[in-house]
């Protein structure tokens, strides 16, 4: 499969915006976005505020379990298959989803299934961004081939007609590009300011940029007590020329209360300057502007834009991603010559009344050294901003912007590879995706795997001398998430039954996030959710819990243990039961014993203030041996939850941090419910 370029992205990169803001948004990768990602700058969180749709009541997201604690929840290789699952975290900067996990599962050699368990209350985009030469489609199935002479199968199992588009990738945005933003947040309201004015008023004292500056600063009142989150001195010399008094806050000073000001100012670069008072305070801020207080940001580095995103921190409550326009070339930003449009808003008004005649003249700036490199000649700089919002929230308001055209680069394997298409299918809201790809070229793989059955939630397919069932969700004798059964291909008549297959024991078993399932002569029950593989003819398998608790496996079984330490086993109806502690196992099938080796401990931090509510982004390390050395594991997510697994002892010694605190403690396998105070 390595000798088929079947899937292209195109990656990201570049100090150049324009390429790169298309690099950092959703809709430019092959995942689930809101229908229409990509058609304007403002994405509709405040239009689809609304609860998530219930669409399918036999899959059921509580029983979803998380093994790991960077986006994977799961992971499994075999022989046959290899299985991941995870969190598809930079839907983050789009519009967040109650829930939303994508499931690979790759039939060796040439078989890839894609489920993306989504509940949403908006409608969906399905997208794919791939070289073809050609595009066809047939029913429910779309059909690329490239220059290469790649055919690839694209089969959508669902009950209705498909809905797609055909599409080039963005190769230009001409758009409005907002310069001056507000957002209203509680009783206060955020001000983002991407001009790159402050120069002008210091190098230059330009009257008209003055004035512009004075009124932003000013609205919606001119504030009496200003609190400045400086960087380089340049804000405050700003705040002295304007006649308007401000105290410095350090990393200390923002840890105490910020309600006696009246405006917080942050200065500029100051997410890049000072990030971990960024990072650390945001949800302070966030809180004193919720309680009536005014923030006001200069114009930010495009760094860390990712709301939502424990790897990014995301600054503002509602989405704003600032695309990098900073370049040795100049000429990437909002240039001096381009109209300002202006909308018909009070803070225009006064103290200072802001006409045209104010954005004219505004003074070409020395050139910027800051990430000038040997190889480009050092230009002036001609920019009226900068780093600018690339796409934000419907709930900002646009109170100043500018017309440009952007070019995006072509990707550089088009010469090679042929055009790319964008694919685009669209559902409603909550309506999974489960998708079969089927690569093929001649010489290189035989092209013969059959689709016997493929219907929303169940999959039977044909490849070689074997044939595969996929099972998604609840189904007579499954209560799970996913299932996976692999059986001799002259077992399975065409079209299947049901009722046949339920009488058949399978080859292989893959159970994920898993309460019950039965199969033929074997049925497994887990009190908690697990995930289980078997192979019959090995004799072997492994299982992962991470509750613990009490497990029935269909075998008779009289001896069971874990690294040399006995368990207890009770014969149940079908099989034996026995306790398993939480943890990552294999295990070994030798007559009436059965044998597991411990390869992981698994623990889940479950982390909530003191009204029971999920506290997110608390970072969480783990202690490694010797003196003060920790690794970094991840911070929680919307639900205040990170997994955690390790080797050696099974107490492990964990710090978490939030807003400057730190509390240190021991977990031990299983789930441990914190309260932060």
């Amino acid at each position: 499969m390595a000798r088929i370029p079947a899937l292209l992205t195109r990656g990201a990169a570049s100090y150049v915006w324009s390429r790169r803001m298309l690099d950092q948004v959703d809709y430019s990768h092959s995942v689930v976005t809101f229908d229409g990602a990509g058609e304007s700058l403002a994405i509709p969180e405040k239009k689809y505020s609304g609860p998530a749709v219930e669409v399918n009541k036999t899959i059921d997201e509580t029983l979803a379990r998380d093994y790991y604690p960077d986006g994977v929840a799961h992971f499994l290789s075999t022989p046959g298959f290899d299985y991941a699952s995870g969190e598809v975290s930079n839907w983050d900067i789009g519009l967040p989803a109650v829930f939303n996990r994508r499931h690979f599962v790759f039939l060796k050699p040439d078989v890839l299934v894609i489920w993306d368990q989504i509940r949403s209350s908006y409608p969906l985009q399905w997208n794919l961004h791939i070289p073809a030469e050609n595009v066809t489609n047939s029913g429910n199935t779309i059909t690329l081939t490239n220059r290469e002479g790649v055919r690839l199968s694209i089969d959508f199992l669902q009950g209705k007609p498909l809905d797609y588009d055909i599409d080039w990738p963005t190769e230009n945005i001409r758009a409005d590009w907002p310069m001056v933003l507000r957002c209203p947040y509680g009783k206060g309201m955020f001000i983002f300011n991407a001009l790159d004015i402050a120069r002008q008023v210091l190098d230059t004292n330009h009257e008209g940029a003055r004035k512009i500056l004075e009124n932003i600063l000013s609205y919606p009142a001119r504030p009496k007590r200003i609190g400045l989150i400086e960087t380089d001195g340049q804000t405050e010399q700003i705040l002295k020329r304007l006649g308007m008094p401000c105290e410095l806050l350090d990393y200390k000073a923002l840890g105490g209360d910020l309600s006696r000001f009246d405006r917080i100012v942050v200065g500029h670069f100051a997410v890049l300057v000072r990030d971990r008072d960024m990072a650390d305070y945001r949800e302070k801020l966030w809180k004193y502007v919720e309680n009536g207080g005014v923030c006001y940001w200069a114009y930010q580095y495009a760094w860390g834009w990712k709301p939502g995103d424990s790897a990014g921190t995301g600054y503002f409550p509602r989405t704003l991603m600032v695309g990098e326009g900073t370049s040795v070339l100049w000429g990437e930003g909002i240039e001096l010559f381009r109209p300002v449009t202006m909308n018909s808003d009070p803070i225009w008004n006064r103290p200072n009344r802001i006409t045209m005649k104010d954005w004219d003249g505004w003074a070409i700036g020395r050139p910027d050294t800051f990430k000038v490199m040997p190889l480009y000649a050092i230009l002036p700089n001609t920019d009226r901003a900068r780093n600018i919002p690339v796409y934000y929230s419907d709930h900002w308001e646009v109170l100043a912007s500018a017309l440009r055209t952007y070019n995006i680069n072509v990707p550089q394997t088009r010469s090679h590879f042929g055009p790319y298409r964008w694919i685009k299918v669209h559902h409603q809201p909550s309506e999974d995706y489960f998708t079969v790809l089927r690569p093929y070229k001649s010489g290189v793989n035989s092209g013969s795997t059959e689709i016997l059955k493929g219907a929303e939630t169940e999959a039977i397919i044909r490849q070689g001398t074997d044939a595969w069932r996929i099972l998604l969700g609840n189904h007579p004798g499954i209560t799970g998430t996913l299932t996976l059964f692999r059986y001799k291909a002259d077992q399975i008549s065409s079209p299947a039954s049901n009722a046949n297959l339920a009488a058949i024991s399978p080859a292989e078993v893959f159970l994920v996030d898993c309460l019950e399932a039965k199969a033929g002569d074997l049925r497994f029950r887990f009190q908690n959710p697990a995930t289980l593989y078997f192979n019959a003819a090995a004799n072997s398998g492994s299982l992962s819990s991470l509750e613990g608790g009490k497990v029935t496996l269909p075998w008779k079984i009289s001896r069971a243990s874990i690294s040399d330490n006995f368990l207890t086993c009770k014969t149940a109806a079908d099989g034996v039961s026995l306790n398993l502690p939480a943890g990552e196992y294999t295990f070994k099938l030798s007559g009436e014993a059965i044998t597991f080796e411990l390869k992981n401990h698994m623990a889940q931090v479950e982390i909530v203030d003191t009204q029971a509510k999920p506290v997110r982004w608390v970072h969480v390390f783990r202690d490694l041996s010797g003196n003060y050395r920790t690794i970094f594991q991840g911070a929680t997510g919307p639900d205040g939850r990170l997994s955690l697994r390790w080797d050696g002892n099974p107490e492990q010694q964990i710090s978490l941090q939030k807003d400057g605190k730190t509390v240190k403690m021991a977990v031990r396998p299983g789930v441990k419910k914190v309260v932060w105070k």
